[in-house]
């Protein structure tokens, strides 16, 4: 800090610290990677693994921010070299696979939702997690960003349920 006490500026860094430290430039790349760790909403880079025809057998995770590896009832949490098949919930599968593969067929983007239920004690299904879940392919991969939306979805569900009442 300038004897004024107030920030000085440096290039087109200012210095807040008071310290008089410059923080070195980040490349482009870094500050994209930097950038993506520390989104809110999960991220990560999936790459298609083939079998010896050619068809895609599963997604491995290449690389995830923070997010994408805290993801309840992920196991393991989003780590990078693990398998989509293998890391997410057994009912939801099918449906993010099949979600991926067509998104690699076409070169669509995708943008759904992924919900996760479980049997209620009444017999019905209760809603247990929901994912808003986009995807781009790029390469023989994926971008894949999701969040959860649970919230959201339970008080959709109970607006719905009070108009009908």
């Amino acid at each position: 800090m300038s004897s004024t006490g107030r920030p000085t500026k440096t290039a087109s860094v200012i210095d807040i610290t008071g310290d008089g430290s410059v923080p070195e430039s980040l490349t482009s790349e870094g500050r994209l990677q930097r950038a993506i760790e520390h989104l809110l909403a999960a991220f990560g880079m999936f790459t298609a693994i083939r079998d010896d025809a050619g068809r895609i057998v599963d997604f491995q995770l290449d690389n995830a921010n923070h997010a994408a590896r805290v993801i309840p009832g992920a196991t393991p949490q989003g780590e990078a070299g693990e398998s989509l098949v293998g890391t997410v919930a057994e009912h939801q599968k099918r449906e993010l696979f099949d979600d991926f593969c067509h998104v690699m067929e076409t070169g669509e983007p995708l943008a759904t939702q992924s919900l996760e239920h479980e049997v209620a004690k009444h017999g019905g299904k209760r809603l247990v997690r929901a994912y808003e879940v986009r995807a781009a392919r790029m390469g023989d991969g994926l971008a894949v960003g999701w969040r959860d939306v649970t919230r959201h979805v339970l008080a959709e569900a109970e607006l719905e349920r009070l108009n009908r009442s």
